[in-house]
């Protein structure tokens, strides 16, 4: 069986540049689902959620990448931009 996560995160990136953020919310949780863990994946998922002001979901994809790479800094910067609002 084929391995579709690229193509999903890919096509994810794709809508997210052309606004089409449910779309592309969609493609990124497919990853998630096809590869678990994903933290490409779960940023961006954080990033959307933040976008639509859905704090709780935002903050539980950005730790979950945290728990993968501690120091990635654009998800420490937006968990930062959570803790203010």
């Amino acid at each position: 069986e084929p391995d579709f996560t690229a193509a999903h995160f890919h096509l994810g990136l794709l809508l997210l540049e052309h606004n089409e953020l449910a779309a592309a919310k969609k493609q990124f949780k497919n990853v998630l689902i096809l590869n678990p863990g994903n933290s490409q994946a779960e940023f961006y998922l954080g990033v959307l959620y933040l976008e639509e002001n859905q704090l709780s979901q935002a903050e539980e994809h950005l730790k979950n990448v945290l728990l993968q790479e501690n120091n990635h800094i654009q998800a420490l910067t937006n968990i930062g931009v959570i803790a203010l609002k």
